[in-house]
């Protein structure tokens, strides 16, 4: 039906689904009980939580800006009063940080037998629109200093109606006296020999489409005092729809004074011309405004500009803007007479755009009664030799900001220069010591002994030497190969040595890498060797065998002669087979190969063999992406494809077994698709093996059981347990009987499921008489199986809003804590304020951390991230440089072991060992300095079952963090790893409660456990167990 005012459930119903839809803040105010009802959008817009907020009137009138309170409490009781309909007010409202919002209220009365009985309305936030008109007002007030300060007025000209408006400065500058004149008045106060200039101006601006602003200067006859005073006009014109002119706008300056400078300066121009012209620098002339009065030719050939171009410019149109603050700078110290003249370099922009650099003398004139005037400039072009300085100055900065060490030694033995690089490999402080330090005490004798007998008298004597050296570090002693490149200095005029110059690079990272290059090559065969499964390494174009550990040897039937050897010589009976040709494609390609249950025959036992095989074939690469090699990987599967023949010959006759049994039996795949039936299932259904194969035989199964019958059917399948299950098929005539379904998983040597066996026996009277009992199980089995749905639902979506929650909670508090922190910065702000505002930043820092907390938490709760090698000891070191300030100011001793590599995520060992190194760090003893072990070993299998771990062929490892901390009670060992779980107030050790927390969930998702150990004021013990490989769950 459609929707009525009168239906009272829908307008209540539409009422509140308005309120949690709309941003603005809604309220309900019953007249009659005094409550009032606030939407959650009053909390959101103003910051109260919903316990703050409370339901009488003075949940509204008590947050009121005091200064507004009288007049919005008159107002809308007057409305009440009067019995009116709509009220509405601007006012300020008290968010819950203390500052204050603009609000537009609007309220509507409802009355009941012309009495008011209840009053709604909705607050809006309006602050932004304040602050806009406050500051439109404030920008046009600061135009109007503008137009002051710049000495000008402004006026707009109305023609149709015959009358001009002037501000206070144009009333001035006319010498009017009245704000607002007739048109005509004003035209008759126009030099008489200027009055065509104006007309023709105006004339020009009232053609629509084509008018432009006008600048027109002319002299203006004062009204009252009649003098003459220059004028310039600079004003557009607007025209209306029908495209007539409007009104003119714009703004008038007094020119009076710079008519006269004008007169002077072309006085001044008369004189100095013929000097300027001839003179070889550039010269010019220009006012107190920057406006060039008069330039020579020589500053035409400088900038490219002619001489009418130049004088239609400020010297800043053609000043680089860059330079143009500072250029006013200088200019301004010789207009307040600190200086009569200055010298700078600045970047002028010639017409052609090219950016050059010129040097400017530049004198103060000052006229006849000594006031400043003009400005008289020599302008020189030095952009070659500006250029020269910078490519000087970019070559010094390349040299100084080099990584290698770049020197300049005297032939006395002293170096007079070197880089910060040079000075920090050479433990140099300072240049000073650079200057005094001879080179033999960067040397031991004997390296020294060998710059003086070989690396000088080379290099004087050839003009460069370069190999490899060694020097000293200065403070550490430290001996440091270097590679040096040595180069003769000569003096340009004789051509005589004048000094060595030498860049050297330190050698030690190459060497560190070249050892970590043959510790990994080393490492790579180990794993080769110690694999658990057949690897070998083929190497070159010729497929020579590297490396090969004994299970490949045991596949191909050879022993360790045959390293060394081209494949095809090493196992000559594959040639032929295509194995050889495969491998020579991948190494060609580089893309590799992968055989699944491959046959080869290989020479064995003294004989050909036939075997079945899994294998890659994988390109080796080097570091610039070229194949050099190929990994084999190989796994022989012959026992299982004899298994498979072997299997497929059972099934056979498992099938006759099948249809000499009474009952109904079938067989189905791992994954439930049921692939035989007996000869029985087709007498009692009637279909056929097409009509009912896979999942078909769900077509004659009652459609009350299928539900119950499906569910059973796939828990059996996951899980790989008895398939029980009592339901009613359709016989051929279309009755239903009850069956008992029973079926069995047969499982390969390894544990792994084939196939499923099953068995319908008909027990359809005896199900009769427990048809009703049956009924109720099934009801009840039923509710359980959705509750146990709902379950896992609810549990879904609480870690979901414990993620969203904490993610979207840090915005509102990054918030409050900028804004807190402003306020907290005034000046004006009281002791007594800022003692509560820094309580509300210290609040709202660690409910960040909290929150920040809970996120990595409930980050860690939905964490699929792949595990990979993770070396640990890179981790701690990468963990422990983190904290080197604080194991240096707190004087820390660190015992640590090599820690084994195995698979984990990275990322979250990272967060593991930083959050336990930082309770190590943090909870210690008074006076007693921090010490801090860090080992790990390889569990042995009395060690797992003291672990409580099942026997497996995965290695575990234990690794301990152990301190000398201030420990805790035993008691407590369980309750430390809950969420926010502290011993300690935050006071005494800061802290979010949720690291330990973090650290077990991590363990746990790495399938390891954490334990800890812990005596009162004599240290703790964590212990980590985590397996060598992840289990795939």
């Amino acid at each position: 039906m459609p929707y009525s005012i009168q239906d009272p459930a829908t307008a209540n119903e539409r009422f509140k689904l308005l309120a949690k839809a709309t941003h603005d803040s809604i309220w309900d105010w019953n007249l009659l009980t005094n409550q009032v009802w606030w939407n959650e959008g009053f909390g959101t817009m103003f910051g109260y939580r919903p316990e703050d907020i409370g339901t009488g009137p003075e949940s509204w009138t008590d947050r009121i800006h005091p200064e507004d309170q009288e007049r919005v409490l008159c107002s809308i009781h007057a409305v009440i009063e009067q019995g009116s309909t709509n009220w509405s007010e601007h006012y300020r409202f008290r968010r819950a940080d203390g500052t204050y919002a603009y609000i537009l209220d609007r309220g509507y009365t409802i009355q009941e037998n012309q009495q008011p009985v209840r009053m709604v309305g909705s607050m809006m936030d309006v602050t932004e629109l304040v602050e806009l008109r406050k500051e439109r007002a404030e920008s046009e007030l600061r135009t109007q200093l503008a137009l002051q300060a710049a000495g000008m007025g402004a006026w707009s000209v109305f023609p149709l109606e015959n009358r001009v408006i002037l501000d206070a400065h144009c009333q001035k500058i006319f010498n009017w006296p009245s704000p607002e004149v007739p048109l005509d008045e004003v035209l008759s106060c126009i030099h008489p020999d200027d009055a065509p200039l104006i007309l023709r101006a105006l004339r020009s601006t009232f053609r629509p489409r084509q008018s432009t602003p006008a600048i027109i200067d002319y002299r203006h006859i004062g009204p009252l005092d009649k003098k003459t005073k220059w004028i310039r006009l600079n004003g557009s014109v607007y025209f209306n729809e029908q495209g007539v002119a409007d009104h003119f706008t714009g703004t008038v300056r007094d020119i009076s004074e710079e008519k006269r400078k004008d007169e002077a300066l072309r006085n001044i121009e008369r004189r100095f011309q013929t000097a300027f012209d001839n003179a070889a620098m550039g010269i010019a002339i220009s006012a107190l405004s920057g406006k060039i009065i008069l330039v020579n030719k020589a500053l035409f050939t400088i900038t490219g500009f002619t001489q009418e171009e130049l004088y239609n410019e400020n010297y800043e149109t053609i000043t680089h803007p860059d330079d143009i603050v500072r250029n006013r700078e200088i200019l301004d110290t010789l207009r307040e007479g600190k200086a009569s003249s200055c010298q700078f370099n600045k970047r002028y922009i010639r017409k052609d755009g090219k950016v050059i650099w010129v040097s400017l003398n530049v004198t103060l004139i000052r006229g006849v009664e000594g006031e400043p005037d003009s400005f008289f400039s020599i302008i020189q072009d030095i952009t070659d030799e500006i250029q020269l300085r910078e490519e000087q100055r970019k070559l010094l900065v390349l040299v100084e900001n080099s990584v290698d060490l770049m020197s300049i030694l005297e032939l006395d033995g002293r170096n007079s220069y070197l880089n910060r690089s040079g000075m920090d490999l050479l433990g140099f402080e300072d240049k000073e010591q650079v200057l005094t330090t001879p080179i033999s005490e960067l040397h031991t004798p004997e390296d020294h002994a060998f710059v003086e007998e070989n690396v000088l008298p080379t290099t004087l004597r050839t003009g460069r030497w370069s190999g490899r050296m060694v020097v000293r570090h200065r403070q550490s002693g430290e001996r440091i190969p270097v590679f040096n490149n040595c180069l003769r200095i000569d003096d340009s005029l004789t051509g005589q040595p004048i000094a060595v110059g030498a860049i050297m690079r330190d050698l030690r990272p190459d060497i560190a890498s070249q050892q970590e290059l043959e510790k990994s090559e080393k490492n790579f065969r180990a794993m080769i060797e110690q694999a658990p499964m057949a690897i070998g390494l083929l190497r070159g174009k010729d497929l020579v065998v590297e490396s090969a550990n004994q299970l490949i040897l045991e596949v191909w039937g050879k022993t360790v002669d045959i390293i060394g050897l081209p494949i095809r010589e090493a196992l000559p009976e594959i040639l032929g087979q295509g194995f050889v040709e495969l491998l020579e494609g991948v190494y060609h390609t580089g893309a590799s190969h992968f055989g699944y249950e491959t046959m080869a025959r290989l020479y064995r036992n003294g004989q050909m063999e036939d075997g079945y095989f899994n294998y890659v074939y994988a390109p080796v690469r080097e570091a610039d992406g070229t194949v050099s090699g190929i990994m084999v990987v190989a796994t022989e599967v012959t026992q299982q494809i004899q298994a498979r023949k072997d299997l497929l010959e059972s099934e056979h006759r498992f099938k006759l077994l099948m249809e000499a049994i009474a009952q109904m039996t079938w067989t189905s795949t791992p994954e439930g698709e049921v692939d035989f039936y007996n000869q029985r299932w087709y007498s009692y259904t009637g279909l056929t093996f097409e009509e009912t194969k896979a999942w078909g035989w769900q077509a004659v199964v009652h459609p009350d059981d299928l539900p119950h019958t499906l569910a059973m059917y796939q828990k059996s399948l996951a899980s790989g347990d008895l398939f029980l299950v009592e339901n009613r098929y359709r016989r051929a005539d279309g009755e239903y009987r009850w069956h008992l379904n029973s079926a069995l998983p047969l499982r390969d040597e390894q544990g792994t499921i084939t196939m499923w066996v099953g068995t319908a026996t008909d027990i359809h009277n005896q199900k009769q008489v427990e048809a009703e009992l049956e009924k109720r199980v099934a009801e009840r089995t039923e509710e359980l199986r959705k509750l146990n749905i709902s379950l896992q639902q609810s549990n879904q979506e609480l870690e979901q809003y414990a993620y969203v929650a904490s993610h979207d909670l840090q915005e509102p508090l990054r918030k409050i804590r900028i804004f807190s922190n402003l306020l907290y910065d005034l000046p004006t702000l009281p002791d007594e304020v800022k003692n509560k505002l820094s309580k509300v930043i210290n609040s709202s820092e660690r409910m960040t951390l909290l929150i920040q907390g809970l996120l990595e938490y409930s980050r860690l709760l939905k964490s699929e991230t792949q595990t990979v090698s993770t070396n640990l000891s890179q981790i701690l070191k990468n963990v422990i440089t983190d904290f080197e300030l604080a194991i240096e100011e707190k004087q820390a001793q660190l015992n640590i072991e090599e820690l084994p590599t195995l698979e984990a995520i990275p990322l979250q060992m990272n967060q593991l060992f930083y959050n336990l190194l930082s309770n190590s760090l943090k909870f210690i003893q008074k006076d007693v300095k921090p010490y801090i072990s860090i080992r790990a070993r390889l569990l042995s299998p009395q060690d797992l079952q003291q672990y409580k771990l099942a026997q497996t062929d995965r290695s575990y490892y234990e690794i301990t963090f152990s301190d000398n901390g201030i420990g805790f009670d035993s008691q407590y060992s369980q309750q430390i790893f809950e969420v926010f779980k502290r011993l300690h107030t935050r006071q005494v050790y800061p802290g979010s409660g949720i690291g330990l927390a973090l650290c077990r969930k991590i363990v746990q998702n790495h399938q390891g456990l954490l334990l800890v150990e812990s005596e009162l004021g004599k240290g703790t013990v964590f212990r980590i167990v985590l397996p060598g490989q992840q289990a795939d769950l």
